[in-house]
Parts: structure tokens; sequence; C-alpha cells
């Protein structure tokens, strides 16, 4: 019998070749994955060092605000506790911001800007201790630099990966590469957040905020404030507001930007909570930030609505014509008020040589009433506040003086000089408006200048009438030595 032989089946592989073919497709592609991937691990880390020097920059910024504040109270009514409180935190105050070359812009934010890429950074005044732990972040601030307001001029951030982010308030030289492939571009902090928020988030054709940032529709407007000056809206963030337009009466909040978003509706067809068109329209706040004058009761807004068929749409942004301190942008909607510090009467005491003398004090009185007590701290300075209308929520309880057109006063003031220096100086004098310097025009009652007659110079030293935001409304005392 014959056997059957069964035919080995061929097994199934690949050949040498194919595999060379495999391996090679392999290795192309991660040539490209790679570095990609890896490319986008670095922008993700920017990402958030970028963040996190916000979130640095928005606590340096607070905590300026509050040991201002500090100094201002301090200065009210001889009070010299916490008069030196800005100096012992910052150190040195400047109001020369370094120049920052060489760097891609990350993020531009008012009028500040976060960069990378940095070649060499300037140093700061000093190295904050406690920043970077109160802002949450597991980074270092190594340098920063403030002003005499507090306001953050420059900051050096360093991430955890080792990551240098440089903010500096006075932009940069560098080129500008937001539009390009290099450029980083991260949301706005929220408030309270370490980690600067979420790309996104907000709401879209409805108005909402994207990053912090408000935008308004057709049937929408903004509401943003910011000091006159610095163009710094972080005293007005997060604050509460009354909107009363017509008979609608209601309270809103401003975002972390100082935007408030508000939705109009036609005069014909008005709805509740909203800003009616044509009818004059007022704001207030709950409470008058610390160090600003509120906002002058006759600051009125008026929007103008139009009505197409069942639609409507917001034609213009217009004040009441009583030189109101506004900046109207219709491209983005949007009325900005300026926003105006306390008024205050300053003096300023050195020597011939012109170093700043502590110690001295001053005698303000009206007639046979003491009004104040004023005491030069370490910088030779002392102030008080200056009512200038009748409607002035000054922010202070203790001692103020009042400029013409309210009671007309006529007020003395007599130094006695620090150990070792003579002083026989005293003079008389009125208090009278003047326009604050600056553009847009502000409210026509917004600054003083001061009329000193009766004044004395001799062997003591001498007194001269200077400028520190308005037309003469600082003394310089000269107190020579014995």
């Amino acid at each position: 019998m014959t056997g059957l032989k069964r035919t080995p089946r061929s097994r199934g592989g690949f050949t040498l070749v194919e595999l060379i073919v495999v391996l090679v497709i392999l290795g192309v592609l991660a040539a490209f994955a790679v570095p990609a991937l890896t490319g986008y691990i670095d922008s993700a880390k920017e990402k958030q060092a970028v963040s996190e020097a916000q979130a640095c920059v928005m606590t340096a910024t607070r905590q300026g605000a509050q040991n201002y504040a500090l100094v201002q109270n301090a200065s009210v009514a001889g009070n010299a506790e916490n008069a030196a409180a800005l100096t012992n935190w910052a150190g040195t105050l400047t109001n020369e911001v370094p120049t920052v070359t060489g760097g891609d812009v990350a993020l531009t934010e008012g009028s500040g800007q976060y960069l990378l890429h940095v070649n060499n950074p300037p140093a700061g005044n000093i190295k904050p201790v406690g920043i970077s732990s109160d802002a949450g972040v597991k980074g270092t601030v190594q340098g920063m630099t403030c002003n005499a307001g507090g306001q953050v001029l420059y900051l050096v951030y360093t991430s955890a990966d080792g990551i240098q982010v440089v903010y500096t308030n006075a932009g940069t030289t560098a080129s500008v590469n937001i539009g390009s492939d290099e450029a980083v571009v991260v949301p706005t902090p929220k408030p309270g957040s370490s980690s600067g928020g979420t790309t996104g988030g907000g709401e879209t054709g409805g108005g909402g905020t994207t990053g912090g940032t408000v935008t308004a529709n057709e049937k929408q407007f903004i509401i943003h404030l910011q000091d006159i000056k610095t163009a710094n809206s972080t005293p007005f963030a997060n604050k509460k507001y009354h909107i009363q337009s017509g008979d609608n009466s209601f309270d809103v909040d401003s975002d972390a930007n100082g935007d408030i978003l508000l939705d109009i509706s036609p005069k014909e067809r008005s709805r509740p909570n909203t800003v009616i068109g044509d009818t004059p329209t007022t704001i207030t706040e709950a409470k008058v930030p610390d160090g600003y004058q509120v906002i002058p009761s006759s600051t009125k807004i008026y929007i103008n609505v139009v009505n197409d068929g069942d639609d409507y749409h917001l034609n213009s942004i217009q004040d009441n014509g009583n030189n109101n301190p506004f900046a109207i942008d219709m491209t983005k909607r949007q009325l900005t008020i300026m926003r105006f510090p306390i008024a205050k009467l300053k003096l300023r005491v050195t020597d011939p040589d012109g170093k700043a003398l502590s110690g001295a004090t001053f005698a303000i009185t009206n007639g046979s009433t003491t009004v104040a007590k004023l005491t030069s701290d370490s910088n030779g300075e002392c102030s008080i506040p200056v009512k200038l209308h009748d409607g002035d929520s000054i922010g202070y309880s203790g001692a103020f003086l009042t400029a013409e057109d309210q009671n007309s006063q006529t007020y003395d003031i007599t130094e006695t000089p620090p150990a070792g220096y003579k002083g026989d100086f005293a003079c008389s004098f009125h208090l009278y408006y003047k326009e604050y310097p600056s553009t847009p025009t502000p409210h026509h009652t917004t600054w003083f200048r001061i009329d000193a007659f009766n004044g004395n110079s001799g062997e003591w030293g001498s007194y001269s009438l200077e400028s520190t935001v308005g037309e003469q409304d600082t003394f310089h005392v000269t107190n020579n030595k014995r």
C-alpha cells in the first residue's frame, strides 16, 4: 500500500526586505513626530511659565496696592504708622523701567508685555520674598521694581522647568512676533488663580469673555474703568457697581480687567436689567476704592439705539456734554471712564543739598481750629487729602482740606523742624480748582492749585511751590542746619 505524502505548507512571515522597508518608514515618521512632540511639550511649558508669571505680577500688584494704601493712611493726621510700608516691601522706588531687548512677545496685556527668550534681562531692584508662594506657583521671582504708587514696573520670573519670563509695563524694543510660530499666547489669569485660568471658556456671540477679555455684540456695550495716569484697572476689578437707566435699576460686577458688559434695549421696547437707549444712565460703585475719587455724580452716559424692523443695534455712545472723563471706542463698543486719584496737598522737606528730612512736623489750622498735624516720613514727605467736590467720597474718615467753590477756607501752616535744623516756616494759603493735566479732558473740577501768601524765608531756610500732579500742589520746605 502506497502511503500518502503530506506536502508541507508554507508558513507566512516577513522577508528581510519588508522588515527593512518598515523600519525605514518608522524612522522617517519618528524624524517628524519626535521634534513635533518635543515642540508641543516645550510650548506647553512656556505657556505655563507665562501664566505663572502673570499670577506673580497680579499678586505683586495687589500687594503693592495694599502697601501704598498703608502709606497713604499713615500720612493722614500725622499718623506715622506704616509710613514706610511700601519701601519696606519693595526697597528702592523708581519710575524708570529697564529697557528690555531681545525676546519674543508672549502676551501683551494693557500697557505691559510678557517676554520669552530674553537675552541677559536687566536685574530688578529686589528679590522679593513670598510672591511666588502667595501666587501659588513653584517657580521663583528673581527680581522686581515698582514705583511710588506701588505699581509693578518690571519683574523676572523663572519657572520650575527653568523657563524665564520677563514682564515689563513699558513694552520692549524686541520684535513683536505674535503672528509667528514662535509666539506663545496664553489667557489672562482668573482672579485667585495661580495658573492663569483656561483658554477660552467664555461665551461667543453673546459678548462674554475669552481669557478675561470682554467683547460686545451689537446689542451690548462695555464700560471700562482705569487709572487716568497709569491706565491700571486693578483697583476697579471684581467690584460691584450700580446702574440706573430710566426706571431700570440693577447691580453689576466688573471682571478681572475692570470691564463691565451691559445689555441694551431700545426706548420703545425697554427690557429689565438693560441700559435704555436715549435715556440718561448713571453708574455708581458700592465702595469707592482706596486712594481714588468718587465717580462724579454729573457723569451721565447716553447710548443711541437704532430700531431696524423687529431688530435693533447700538448706534453710538455719548456723554452728556459736561466734559466728563470719557474715552469712547466704537470699534470695541467701549466707553472708558478715567479714574482720578484722591487729591492731596503734599509737603516735601529737605536740607539745602536736597537731602530728605524726616521728623518735621506741620500744624495746619483754620482760624482757631487745628485741622491736622503732619510728620514727614523717611522720604521727607507727608500729605493731607483735599476734598474737591461736595459729593466726593475721599476714602478717609480723618482730616482733609477743601478747595474753593465749596466753602472758602483760609488755612495757616506752621513747621516745627527736625532736630538739628532751624525752623520758622509759616504761611497762609487757599486752594483753587485746576484741571487735571491729562487727555482726554476730564471733569473740569478735578485738581487744585495752592495760592500761598504771608509766607516767610530767611535764616531758617525757605519754601517754594512745586507741581507733582497739577499746578503748584506741593510745598517744598528747605531747612538750614543749626
